[in-house]
């Protein structure tokens, strides 16, 4: 009897989740790369299908890498390698080294795509940007295009922690420009080979804004001491500070670079004097080390 009523139990319990009485699981969000990427590789065969067909009986070709790309065993994927670039807040881009040609027909077919970079536009959308060169030949129209996105890409991270950072390139289809790259041979929205990224990550930090000031003697201009705190790596921030006045209820912003030399420190004054209270605020960017922070606003009275 006691097997009998464990059996019902968890075939009810079974029911009850099929019938969506049981909530599942949430699935965790995809982490946010927000920092530098380095010594990164880009995985991307480009077309399985166009790699055998440079290979095969009818095109006759070769495909080279170069440049520290590199290629996988048994006409695989190839690897991009030595990647750099900042990622903030999701957006960004990530360029590489190597390059890839493809020759073929007699060498008719000569095509080269180099300078490969994945472009994080956030969302979880991004593209693949490449250089493509190729003479004119019989086949062929000659081929110079620079920095171009030749194909849309679906991005999904799948870490960004512990100093490392993987992306998967998925749903990766070819724009108008990827297609004239490749030389026509394949039609915008074709669908390509799915790629990856993975590297070395620092991701970046918090930072702390403040504003100090003391009373002022009325009809002067007001000043007021900015302090953005070292960062927990030590560093001192670096970047744009804006600072908001409010005088007689009009706000006036001014933008000031901060140094690291200045060791987070900006004394600023007051766009005009000023018998009554002032209000000030101040705004750090951020950098692609420091994430952007902002003060409370501080009234300074008059003595």
């Amino acid at each position: 009897m006691r097997l009998a009523r464990t059996l019902t139990s968890l075939a009810a319990a079974g029911a009850l989740l099929a019938g969506g009485l049981v909530a599942a699981p949430a699935a965790q969000a995809a982490p946010t790369v927000d920092g530098k990427v380095s010594a990164a590789t880009l995985t991307w065969g480009v077309k399985s299908s166009f790699r055998s067909y440079v290979k095969s009986s009818i095109a006759k070709g070769a495909i080279t890498v170069s440049g520290g790309a590199k290629q996988a065993a048994g006409n695989g994927a190839f690897s991009f390698t030595s990647g750099t670039g900042s990622v903030l807040s999701g957006k960004g881009t990530v360029g590489f080294k190597g390059a890839v040609k493809f020759t073929g027909h007699a060498g008719q077919m000569n095509l080269t795509l180099s300078d490969l970079k994945v472009q994080l536009t956030g969302g979880g959308n991004g593209y693949l940007v490449a250089d493509a060169k190729a003479p004119k030949s019989k086949i062929t129209k000659a081929i110079a295009l620079n920095d171009k996105r030749i194909a849309t890409v679906k991005v999904t991270t799948t870490k960004a922690s512990g100093g490392k950072v993987a992306l998967k390139l998925t749903s990766v289809k070819l724009t108008k420009d990827g297609s004239a790259a490749l030389a026509g041979f394949y039609p915008a929205n074709t669908v390509l080979d799915n790629g990856s990224v993975a590297g070395s990550y620092v991701a970046r930090v918090a930072s702390k804004t403040s504003v100090s000031a003391a009373a002022f003697t009325k009809g002067t201009k007001p000043t007021a001491t900015v302090t953005v705190a070292r960062l927990s790596t030590k560093a001192y921030p670096s970047g744009t500070v804006t600072v908001s006045w409010t005088i007689g209820g009009k706000t006036t912003k001014k933008s000031y670079a901060l140094k690291a030399s200045a060791k987070g420190k900006l004394k600023v004054t007051a766009p005009q004097a000023s018998r009554t209270a002032v209000k000030v605020k101040a705004s750090y960017s951020g950098n692609t080390a420091a994430k952007a922070s902002a003060s409370s606003t501080l009234t300074i009275k008059p003595r």
